[in-house]
């Protein structure tokens, strides 16, 4: 029984490793294509502009509700 856990045990550490490796990839990935396409939008005339709101965290104008 002690070689069945053991086993068990390795299935879960190579398996938690393997999903680990993949996900690193996976995020290497994401983000280059991001930054290419962040750079080809802001160097050609594209169709679509990048939406957003200016981030200003220190601005006196700034009203808080609660």
């Amino acid at each position: 029984m002690e070689i069945y856990s053991g086993l068990i045990a390795a299935m879960i550490l190579f398996l938690g490793h393997g999903l680990n490796c993949a996900l690193m990839a996976l995020g290497i990935l994401v983000h280059g294509i991001r930054l290419n396409t962040l750079e080809f939008a802001s160097h050609a005339d594209v169709l679509w502009k990048w939406k957003g709101i200016p981030y200003h965290p220190f601005s006196k104008n700034q009203i808080i509700k609660c």
